[in-house]
């Protein structure tokens, strides 16, 4: 049944990649090399690991006026290209993430995404927005200087021999508790899954900052300049998979949307992910 399945996939992906294109375009391909250069950037700019003196020395300087009593950190938490440190305060309680972003975004005049990071979690708290809002987002803290974030210099996680300092934004925000999507039963929650994203598109109907107008590759939006990547994938059945999870996205989302009907951010990533779920179990793959 598997065999078959596989074999079906892989006629579906023919099918797929003789529409979409013989070859991905020239424009796909030049987004691809930038996306590709861009992450080899922040991995060589990601923040160096810090001791827990160091976080809490860094905590207290620049937000520890906010806070009765010391700060304590708790663990470092998983992050891609970030660091980010879960701290919480000893007279309150109250618990914090600690958050030194990439130097990458953090160059001067290329630091606007963060700044809109900022912006759209104060725009999801606004108290008009929560109540017509169920979702719940990490509140930003306010530095001493009254900035929400705050520019800071780490030796670079590099072992080449630079000692050029790198620049890092640095920002605090409180821990909202909760499990990971990779903790739970994601089939079960996917109708409130839904309910979250709209709701969360519904209320950025009002948002707008200059951070967010940025081509990125991450942006589902932009998931069909990914084809140039296919081509690394060894094992067939899986980039078989994924030209089918191309081909219906093309069709059944991207054509929609250049006609008008379909615009919501929120509805292409609920499409992706179904459409992917579905094509796991269809060919066999284990869905992770």
């Amino acid at each position: 049944t598997q065999l078959a399945s596989s074999e079906r996939a892989g006629d579906h992906a023919e099918m797929a990649s003789t529409l979409l294109s013989p070859t991905p375009s020239a424009a796909a391909t030049s987004a691809a090399t930038e996306a590709v250069e861009l992450e080899a950037l922040r991995k060589v700019m990601k923040p160096t690991t810090l001791e827990d003196e160091a976080v809490i020395q860094l905590v207290t300087k620049h937000f520890g006026s906010r806070f009765p009593g010391t700060i304590t950190v708790e663990k470092e938490l998983n992050s891609y290209d970030d660091r980010n440190y879960l701290v919480q305060c000893t007279v309150t309680a109250h618990r914090f993430v600690c958050k030194i972003h990439n130097g990458a975004d953090s160059r001067v005049g290329k630091d606007t995404f963060l700044h809109a990071q900022n912006a759209v979690l104060l725009h999801l708290n606004d108290t008009q927005t929560m109540q017509k809002s169920s979702v719940s987002v990490p509140v930003p803290v306010q530095a001493v200087s009254g900035e929400y974030i705050v520019f800071i210099e780490l030796p670079p996680l590099t072992q080449d021999g630079s000692t050029q300092a790198v620049r890092h934004g640095l920002r605090l925000l409180e821990y909202i508790e909760g499990k990971l999507m990779s903790e739970v039963d994601r089939m079960s929650i996917l109708e409130s899954l839904g309910s979250s994203l709209a709701s969360l598109d519904q209320n950025l109907e009002s948002f707008d900052h200059p951070g967010v107008h940025r081509s990125h590759l991450w942006d589902l939006q932009n998931f069909l300049q990914l084809r140039p990547f296919v081509q690394y994938i060894t094992d067939k059945s899986k980039a078989a998979m994924v030209e089918q999870v191309h081909f219906h996205f093309h069709f059944h989302f991207q054509c929609p949307q250049q006609c008008g009907i379909v615009s919501s951010r929120a509805c292409v990533c609920l499409y992706v992910f179904s459409i992917l779920t579905k094509l796991c179990c269809a060919t066999g793959v284990e869905c992770s």
